[in-house]
């Protein structure tokens, strides 16, 4: 059995879009699963890292059989977070957009989450999102670790609504 976990971004209006996501992936795995986020719901900006990390280890811990975590912004820092500091299982990551400037805000041990991670990971970014391009992103992470795969897709944004296209490369990659 594997479950797809989605973590989709930190702005509520994130909400929506993860709802396609898990429409059009759903039928690929035997469960799937939203996090929907505390402050989504309290119409506030910044998520309590500490809070939600604490919730998803709750959720991960319930579950039997595969994970598959697939997630957008700062969730991919928290998600290795979790995975290495919880020691919980993962079997494949799919990171959409990751935020590597963020680990210095917050004081991620990056180093070390790279260093201990034992799944694949498929990194997803934009050609010119303006957050980080794909190429400065793909090559700060391929010093850090083996483990990732890097796939760039054209665009010059950070909404990441080419939800087709994310779920090609996720079933290209044998993510299930």
């Amino acid at each position: 059995m594997t479950t797809l976990v989605l973590l989709w971004g930190n702005s509520s209006k994130n909400k929506a879009r993860i709802q396609e996501v898990k429409k059009e992936l759903f039928p690929f795995y035997d469960t799937t699963y939203i996090h929907y986020y505390r402050h989504w719901n309290e119409n506030k900006w910044n998520m309590d890292i500490e809070y939600e990390c604490e919730q998803l280890t709750n959720y991960l811990k319930t579950i039997s059989g595969s994970i598959i975590l697939f997630c957008k912004s700062l969730w991919c820092i928290l998600g290795l977070k979790t995975m290495v500091e919880q020691e919980i299982f993962i079997k494949q990551c799919i990171f959409v957009w990751f935020p590597l400037w963020r680990t210095h805000l917050h004081t991620f041990d990056i180093e070390k989450y790279f260093k201990d991670i034992t799944c694949p990971i498929v990194l997803i970014q934009k050609t010119n999102d303006p957050a980080w391009w794909y190429i400065t992103i793909a090559e700060r992470l391929w010093v850090l670790s083996p483990w990732y795969t890097c796939k760039e897709i054209p665009g010059d944004d950070h909404d990441y609504q080419e939800i087709a296209t994310l779920k090609k490369i996720i079933l290209d990659t044998n993510a299930r």
